[in-house]
């Protein structure tokens, strides 16, 4: 999905602010993954918009996405997803 990393973004910083089951929920369940589609679901689960913009932007974050790169070669084909070993 082209705004599959701004998802991700927004649940890794959702999971710094407390609410990242949260954020998956809404994630899951919304139709616009955009950057401000996901800060729109930020502000409906009550998330402090400078703090969450500020977790989504943090230096880390491109580390944390870059772990997630094995799903690719496991041909995970998208989410929720079950993984078992």
């Amino acid at each position: 999905h082209k705004h599959s990393r701004d998802a991700a973004r927004a649940y890794f910083a959702a999971v710094d602010l407390g609410k990242g089951e949260e954020m998956a929920e809404a994630l899951l369940s919304g139709d616009d993954l955009s950057p401000e589609g996901c800060e729109k679901a930020a502000a409906r689960l009550g998330l402090d918009l400078p703090r969450f913009r500020e977790a989504r932007d943090a230096p880390g974050m491109e580390g944390r996405l870059a772990r997630t790169e094995w799903m690719k070669s496991a041909q995970v084909p998208g989410l929720p997803g079950i993984w078992v070993g």
